[in-house]
């Protein structure tokens, strides 16, 4: 029932999943949510790191809401730890779309994805996006990166990006929906599997999958993330570095696309499905080709 779906909504977010680590402030959680973590890290009798006393905790709708929650006490067990907290961890409610509409840093990427219907509002006959949905996340977690308007409009109009008036002036429907799909296959690689932040679980150089399929050997086509505690750096397929640029409020920006039971969101009263992102604001522009 309602009550039991979103209890386990909730619980989900409450657990942390794998190993707490030095340095690391941002994690995973069983529902695929992320939380921020503000404190420092101890090692049990047992060897184990855990959290300490005092150590504040938030998800993304707490840091939407201004609140957080605050270890109490701490019990070391053999699978792991149990914190007494004094507050609920919330998910998020802002989505991908909001995100991105709530800052003009990211108006021209917004703008791209518009143009090419990555976001989607109906998502069948009996339910709806809270505020949008990108089209192709499915109940994971992912990575959207956006490049600075200046980085975009760079490369709109040549032969990496074509601008609308290239396609509006097509000269035939062939060649219109060739460079609609080209458009499109370059703002999906910027989607990525996985939600990586600056400061979560630190990676070198690791491959993660990208929205994009490459035709010829039918995967989709990767990116290389490496990441800690202070920056993110992205290599594209043709060996690229792209950066994520540590402006405030441009960066580690959780969200969560929801689509609800109904197409009238009044009369909403379950959680169909969701998927979390994270967003950053990158240097520079992707490519696979």
């Amino acid at each position: 029932g309602l009550f039991t779906s979103r209890l386990t909504d909730i619980f989900d977010l409450q657990t942390i999943v794998g190993d707490i680590n030095d340095g690391q402030q941002y994690y995973i959680t069983k529902g695929g949510g992320a939380v921020k973590v503000n404190g420092n890290v101890t090692t049990a009798a047992n060897g184990q790191k855990m959290f300490t006393e005092g150590t504040t905790i938030e998800g993304g709708g707490n840091i939407e809401r201004g609140t957080s929650a605050t270890i109490k006490k701490v019990y070391a067990k053999e699978n792991g730890c149990t914190y007494f907290i004094d507050g609920i961890l919330e998910n998020p409610v802002t989505s991908v779309f909001g995100q991105l509409q709530s800052d003009s840093r990211f108006s021209r990427f917004l703008e791209l994805c518009n143009q090419s219907d990555i976001f989607v509002s109906l998502y069948s006959s009996t339910s709806k996006a809270l505020n949008n949905k990108v089209k192709f996340f499915d109940l994971y977690h992912y990575t959207v990166y956006a490049p600075t308007n200046e980085a975009l409009d760079a490369v709109i109009g040549t032969s990496i990006l074509p601008s609308q008036t290239q396609i509006d002036n097509a000269a035939t429907i062939e060649e219109k929906a060739a460079l609609e799909e080209k458009r499109l296959r370059f703002l999906r690689y910027h989607f990525q599997d996985n939600s990586i932040f600056i400061g979560g679980a630190p990676n070198t150089n690791k491959s993660y999958l990208s929205a994009t399929l490459n035709k010829s050997t039918g995967k989709f086509y990767p990116l290389y993330v490496t990441n800690n505690s202070n920056s993110l750096t992205v290599r594209d397929y043709k060996g690229n570095d792209v950066h994520v640029l540590k402006y405030n409020n441009c960066y580690n920006l959780m969200a969560r696309d929801i689509v609800v039971n109904n197409t009238d969101l009044e009369k909403a009263t379950a959680i169909y499905t969701s998927s979390w992102a994270v967003v950053h604001l990158v240097d520079n522009v992707l490519r696979f080709e």
